[in-house]
């Protein structure tokens, strides 16, 4: 969510000032793209969250809604993902990590979040497939 949609003053130093999710001559701020991306991507479907566990302590979480879904990790590690079918990955920014494809690697962390435009193929232990 944002704490202001504009950015409700005019001096840069001042943090008050500068909390909007647009600039004052409405142009975006990468959190209003990061925000439009949650929103166009879980539009309808019901929510769920899981998370898996793999060696080396890292937690892998699975947000997925409709047929899409969103995944990321406590810590960045680079992980293999498996759809049901050919799909479109990518960042928060909407910028594409892999098109068409049902089987890719990626990177993902705290800020390394991947979206899918397809379910995740069937769960097998230890891996996210």
């Amino acid at each position: 969510y944002g704490y202001n949609l504009i950015d409700d003053g005019f001096d840069l130093s001042e943090r008050e000032n500068n909390f909007g999710i647009v600039r004052r001559d409405f142009t975006p701020k990468p959190a209003y793209l990061a925000l439009a991306k949650v929103c166009r991507t879980f539009a309808d479907g019901t929510p769920a969250l899981e998370s898996e566990s793999l060696p080396g302590g890292e937690t892998v979480f699975v947000f997925s809604m409709g047929k899409s879904c969103a995944i990321w990790a406590n810590r960045r590690k680079r992980i293999d993902i498996e759809t049901e079918g050919p799909a479109r990955m990518t960042n928060l920014m909407s910028e594409t990590l892999a098109e068409a494809v049902s089987n890719a690697q990626v990177t993902v962390g705290p800020l390394d979040i991947v979206f899918i435009n397809n379910k995740l193929a069937k769960a097998r232990k230890g891996t996210l497939r």
